[in-house]
């Protein structure tokens, strides 16, 4: 019993000393980390019409109606403004991804035929990006 009462004092006294120890700015724990923002531009490229929304790239789902105000019929896709080792995924309402955007790949025709520039809609449609 004696020794069992002196290894939980010991381990107790450890805990104490631990504890009371003065953090720096060195340790993780105590730096908040910033997350980048990314600025994804659509573009109709029939009509001219383009938008242009900046968001954290924190891997959240953004919702491309309430991101860019609206219905929206775009036929490309690119990063304007992105941090190093961005990736960004373009999902419909059945999360199904028909477009991804990278540091390597910025640009991306969102019909999927870079011979023709045609709309689609982008309703019920999302957009995460994260690095």
């Amino acid at each position: 019993m004696k020794f069992t009462a002196s290894i939980v004092s010991a381990l107790l006294g450890a805990a104490s000393i631990v504890s009371a120890a003065p953090l720096d700015s060195s340790n993780t724990l105590t730096r908040r980390q910033t997350v980048p923002d990314v600025t994804v531009q659509l573009a109709n490229d029939q009509s001219g019409a383009n938008w242009a929304a900046t968001f954290a790239a924190d891997g959240s789902v953004h919702s491309i109606n309430a991101l860019y105000g609206g219905a929206i019929w775009a036929s490309s896709a690119q990063l304007v403004n992105f941090p190093q080792n961005i990736v960004c995924f373009f999902s419909d309402a059945n999360w199904n991804v028909f477009a991804d955007l990278t540091t390597q790949k910025t640009y991306v025709d969102l019909d999927g035929n870079p011979d023709v520039a045609t709309p689609i809609s982008l309703d019920g449609s999302f957009v995460y990006c994260h690095v």
